[in-house]
């Protein structure tokens, strides 16, 4: 008798252990962070591909500010250049004598500022001692202050003159690769005409016209895919970085794609084919909602998510749901049955998942 109850005094002992340490086990289990989504409302992504052509993200018409005879063209088309570098020269004869003609303003504006001045100062002294009169006071404060506004407008047309001269050389305003020379030496270039055009180098966006029925589809930050025909058929992926609100007399608006990573293989000029996810809405009494492939299971051929529900300051419980799906489309599957716009559901990690389980939304980026 002593043997049994000693006997179930070690069972009732184990027991206790066992589910005070699972129950500490229970406690401690850290609280999951996950990737999640909510579910959307008869929305499927449908592919369409416009043509578009590269250009670079940074062209420059570079022409003079100033008028006259080309002296030289220092570069070729398709040549690289750096900032600051002279493309091409003005003869600079005319200019240069208008210079010297400033500059001879300057010294004698300068030589009659310096003895109005001395006079200035002179008489001042002497009419604060009563020593002229004050009409003589205001005839050297007059002439003074006139030589001083000579000397100043001198000065200014000195700068002009220099700012003219510097004008006769055209120069690169950031690195680049020449995409044009459109004058040639001893032509005369009129002032603001194009003379030269660079282009940034690695810099490559593509520019889509879209309809206007399509172009409300699209938004700044959707990612697409860029192509054109090579020996090995490459795909670049690109973003929207601008959306035009469109050109007077035009049915298309112009949509501009950033490329990244295209490296030297997509040149200005080229045609490229764009290929947009476009979101298209549709009702119908079949489908309820859409949920991304990646939020979803399969266990004995059927198709389940967790739901995320019981939401207490950030923290929710996730609960497994079978759902009934139609074929993928997409990257989406639609749902006939089992949940509805607005759930929210595991996206990653479904293998850690279980019913109950707490977790915490994880920032989408």
């Amino acid at each position: 008798m002593k043997h049994l109850i000693y006997f179930i005094g070690i069972v009732i002992s184990t027991s206790i252990i066992f589910s005070c340490a699972n129950k500490e086990k229970s406690e401690q289990e850290s609280i999951r962070p996950v990737f999640y989504e909510r579910v959307e409302k008869s929305i499927v992504f449908i592919d369409k591909t416009y043509p578009g052509v590269a250009q670079s993200q940074q062209v420059s018409n570079l022409s003079f500010k100033v008028g006259g005879t080309i002296k030289r063209i220092n570069v070729e088309l398709g040549q690289e250049v750096n900032k600051g570098k002279v493309l091409a020269s003005l003869v600079k004869d005319d200019y240069n004598i208008k210079l010297q003609q400033a500059q001879s303003f300057v010294s004698s504006a300068e030589t009659q500022y310096n003895t109005a001045k001395s006079s200035y100062e002179r008489i001042e002294k002497l009419y604060k001692n009563s020593g002229v009169s004050l009409n003589d006071f205001e005839k050297a404060k007059a002439q003074f202050e006139a030589s001083q506004a000579q000397y100043e407008t001198a000065k200014s047309q000195l700068q002009a003159a220099k700012n003219q001269v510097s004008y006769t050389d055209l120069k690169a305003p950031f690195n680049g690769k020449v995409s044009g020379v459109l004058l040639e030496a001893n032509e005369f270039a009129p002032p603001g005409r194009p003379a030269i055009l660079i282009s940034s180098q690695g810099n490559i966006e593509i520019k889509v016209p879209m309809p206007g029925s399509v172009v409300q589809k699209v938004q700044v930050g959707d990612k697409v895919k860029v192509s054109f025909k090579t020996s090995n058929n490459e795909i670049f992926e690109g973003l929207i970085s601008e959306i035009s609100f469109g050109i007077s007399n035009q049915p298309t608006y112009p949509v501009i794609i950033t490329i990244s990573k295209s490296g030297n293989r997509i040149r200005p000029g080229m045609v490229v084919q764009v290929q947009f996810l476009q979101k298209e809405s549709f009702e119908t009494n079949e489908y309820k909602a859409f949920v991304s492939v990646k939020a979803v299971g399969e266990i004995n051929e059927k198709n389940f998510v967790y739901v995320l529900e019981n939401e207490k300051d950030g923290i929710y419980e996730a609960h497994k749901k079978v759902i009934e799906t139609g074929e993928i489309m997409n990257g989406y599957f639609p749902v006939i049955n089992g949940l509805i716009p607005g759930d929210i559901v595991v996206t990653a990690g479904l293998e850690f998942m279980y019913d109950g389980r707490k977790v915490k939304l994880l920032e989408q980026k």
